[in-house]
């Protein structure tokens, strides 16, 4: 199983020496990766209609992550990197394309992307993007972006893109591994069906159930890249007593990744973390734990 932490974006505060100092602690302790979120604006809840339901404001620090990404790949050599996830359907494609395939080769192979369609309508609205249709949209996305990562020039007219005989270069170095997030019957069926992982953004006995239904239908799909890949994040405030519990329940429904969360967010307890000590230090419990269990 590969082992990731959340950068805990609403809790470590825009300090470039401590942001550095989180990076390189965190590739010091021989994590596999780093997961990012994504939200490029933050709109108050009052007064809307319909609701917005998500976890996060217009308080809430959030890092573009293929920016904060190329920063950190310029001051690590190993850490992966996964912005996870991306709100695809409200970024234009082809900038999404070239901007990833862009990392990807300064970072020497080490980012694979997570994409969603996202929560925030509001969001949607200011960017000029189409809500509504954001399920339809992000599976062409997928079509168009791999065809742009691999050919020369592209010929395509979807319901939502038309290229004219256009490409991107330089084009990756190496393949760019798609993950989808969400936890719907249409999302669990867009990582079968579109033969990418998929990752779930909590751990309970709901997402086991969702993981292995995931591997039931990639089995009955016979996906040509074998059984989906699938990341869980699970939260460090959870019980200690049962963390190698969780950590074998994920294992046995075919989780292939899991990343560690210390921040705390309108839905997810505190776990006590505050500076860029207090997270490193409870990472390295975590970790520590993981291998006296024999996990890690």
């Amino acid at each position: 199983m590969r082992h990731g932490v959340v950068f805990p974006t609403t809790s470590i505060g825009t300090d470039v020496g401590a942001l550095r100092d989180f990076i390189q602690g965190v590739e010091a302790l021989n994590f596999h990766h780093i997961v990012a979120y994504d939200h490029i604006l933050g709109a108050t809840h009052e007064g809307r209609t319909p609701l917005l339901t998500g976890p996060y404001d217009q308080y809430d620090d959030f890092h573009e992550p293929l920016v904060f990404f190329s920063w950190v790949a310029a001051m690590t050599r190993r850490i992966h990197l996964f912005p996870a996830v991306i709100v695809a359907p409200q970024r234009q494609t082809a900038l999404l394309a070239k901007q990833v395939c862009e990392l990807q080769n300064l970072s020497e192979g080490r980012l694979r992307l997570g994409i969603g369609v996202g929560w925030n309508w509001v969001e949607y609205e200011a960017l000029n993007a189409d809500f509504q249709n954001r399920g339809k949209i992000i599976e062409e996305q997928v079509k168009v972006m791999r065809r742009l990562w691999s050919e020369e020039l592209v010929a395509f007219r979807g319901e939502f893109h038309t290229i004219d005989r256009a490409g991107i270069s330089p084009r990756p170095n190496t393949a760019i591994p798609i993950w989808f997030g969400g936890y719907t019957a249409a999302a669990i069926k867009r990582s079968v069906n579109l033969d990418a992982g998929h990752i779930f953004g909590h751990l309970n006995e709901d997402i086991l159930a969702l993981a292995a239904q995931l591997q039931y239908l990639s089995s009955a799909h016979a996906r040509a890249v074998g059984a989906v890949q699938s990341e869980a994040i699970f939260d460090y405030s959870k019980s200690r007593e049962l963390w190698s519990t969780w950590v074998v329940k994920w294992q046995q429904v075919g989780g292939t990744d899991l990343a560690i969360r210390t921040m705390a967010t309108k839905n997810v307890e505190s776990s006590g973390c505050v500076t860029v000590d207090d997270h490193l230090a409870a990472f390295s419990v975590w970790r520590d734990h993981l291998i006296s269990e024999g996990l890690w």
